[in-house]
């Protein structure tokens, strides 16, 4: 079995430069795509994360919302009510803004993250919407600890580190093993680090610096090259088909 990974657009967050690299500018503000990934190749409809709403606090949204959700899913011939397997990497806003629409899906997501999410540490409050997490008590939940086998070369991957219950999905390509690793990376400057004394370099959002380094060198080992790891929030991936060529 083999697959290919959609990273669909719903959505722009208008967010401070800042919190893409720990330690950055955050006195300039830009967009930054919320995308809804679809699995394509799949026994099952299977659609990574959720999106976000029409509004997220302080930060500027253009577009979300159900009408964003529903026009990016129609461009694969697909709306929410259709989708089998809902993953969501983490239960942030932006990922979980609309997982009401998902209302037949068995929904994935990490024990350690459902756990947090109803009950964070004071800084991460803003980031998880107590109204955005009710509806899915009374949906097909399934909360799994650690890695987890979604179907054959499918498998979602623990990340810790940007959240306690950060997942991401690894996937057999025709080009070898990919990672989606949502927002463990939120581009890849985090991966690509502009610093000698590191090759890797996090985003300003985490819980655990020294998970995150982990979770990296774990996604390093599971991917076939370092290629095939793609970030949350990338504005270069928009529109493409994963792995390209």
């Amino acid at each position: 079995m083999e697959y290919t990974l959609l990273p669909l657009k719903q959505a722009e967050l208008f967010v401070p430069m800042g919190m893409g690299m720990m330690m950055g500018d955050m006195t300039q503000w830009v967009n930054a795509p919320v995308y809804v990934w679809y699995v394509k190749g799949a026994k099952r409809k299977i659609v990574v994360d959720a999106g976000v709403g029409t509004s997220a606090g302080e930060f500027g949204v253009v577009g979300g919302g159900e009408e964003g959700l529903r026009r990016t899913l129609h461009s694969v011939g697909v709306s929410p009510e259709e989708v089998e397997v809902l993953v969501l990497t983490h239960l942030h806003f932006d990922h979980v803004g609309c997982a009401r629409l998902f209302k037949k899906a068995r929904i994935y997501v990490q024990r350690k993250e459902w756990e947090t999410a109803l009950s964070p540490l004071p800084p991460f409050r803003p980031f998880y919407d107590r109204a955005l997490l009710e509806p899915l008590e009374g949906m097909d939940l399934v909360l799994v600890e650690g890695d987890y086998e979604l179907e054959e070369g499918l498998r979602l991957l623990h990340l810790p580190g940007h959240t306690e219950g950060m997942q991401g999905l690894a996937l057999l390509t025709r080009a070898g093993t990919a990672v989606m690793a949502s927002d463990l990376l939120y581009t890849y400057l985090n991966f690509h680090s502009p610093f000698p004394h590191t090759p890797f370099y996090p985003p300003a959002l985490y819980v655990d610096l020294r998970e995150w380094f982990s979770s990296v060198q774990k996604v390093l080992r599971v991917a076939s090259r370092k290629e095939l790891i793609y970030p949350g929030h990338d504005p270069s991936l928009e529109g493409k088909e994963l792995p390209e060529g």
